[in-house]
């Protein structure tokens, strides 16, 4: 084969990156469990203990209570129940498949890539899901029998396209978080998680102390309301962008033991 042959075959260096990027997706989602599998059990479990408790309402409580009942069930936490799994599934995610994309000769700054298009799908799907959820929900009445789940917490005085902004910068920015612990964990091992929990804990309360102290704590609050729950959760992509961008710095120098 001359060298011409060889020059023509071998695909320019931007595709085979992006094909490498691609691989370390679909290499993300050969345990399905872990991003999709796991957090739509979790949501349906949710959505029937919403439902056992809205039947029994309407079952047990007079007509005359039973609105009132109802509308308390926008209280409930059950709908983000999913997003405590979030973190453990950024961390599974990204530990369990670093050490095989460095086997099939991907590099770290592909594999960060491509983990994070992987995290915007998954969390792009869950959320245009959840934001269809929330409208059916609304537009049926409950699904007929006035329940409010999909609708609870701020999610029912948002409009859809808040809802979706809501649900996907909040599932990026946990993603990104578990990642960055898995790329701690991958280069420090658990030493390094243990010191990296430390540091976040102290930066919180050094936060607080400083609201506290400077008097700023009011403002805060008054800046939050001003721009709505809308707002406050878009300000997490900037959480998720630091985060990635910090498990990035890790994973250059991580190497994968064992």
């Amino acid at each position: 084969m001359s060298a011409i042959d060889v020059a023509a075959s071998t695909p320019p260096l931007h595709v085979a990156s992006a094909t490498r990027i691609a691989r370390v997706m679909r290499l993300h989602f050969v345990n399905k469990w872990i991003l999709i599998g796991i957090p739509w059990i979790i949501t349906a479990v949710a959505f029937a203990i919403s439902l056992t408790i809205a039947l029994l309402i309407t079952s047990f409580v007079p007509p005359s209570d039973r609105a009132e009942a109802l509308q308390g069930m926008s209280y409930s936490w059950a709908v983000v129940s999913p997003l405590w799994y979030l973190v453990v599934a950024g961390i599974q995610a990204a530990s369990t498949t670093f050490a095989f994309a460095l086997g099939f000769s991907i590099t770290r700054r592909e594999f960060a890539i491509g983990t994070l298009l992987t995290f915007v799908v998954v969390a792009a799907g869950f959320a245009l899901a959840w934001t269809l959820l929330n409208v059916v929900e609304g537009v049926s009445d409950g699904f007929g029998i006035g329940l409010v789940h999909f609708r609870s917490m701020w999610f029912g005085g948002l409009d859809a396209p808040a809802v979706f902004l809501s649900w996907f910068s909040v599932q990026l920015a946990l993603l990104a978080i578990g990642a960055l612990f898995a790329s701690i964990w991958v280069r420090w091992r658990a030493a390094g998680v243990v010191w990296a929990w430390a540091v976040v804990a102290l930066l919180v309360v050094a936060f607080i102390a400083v609201l506290l102290i400077t008097g700023t704590a009011p403002a805060l609050f008054t800046w939050v309301a001003t721009i709505g729950a809308a707002g406050l959760f878009a300000s997490l992509l900037v959480v998720a962008a630091v985060a990635f961008g910090l498990g990035w710095w890790v994973l250059r120098f991580a190497t994968p033991q064992g």
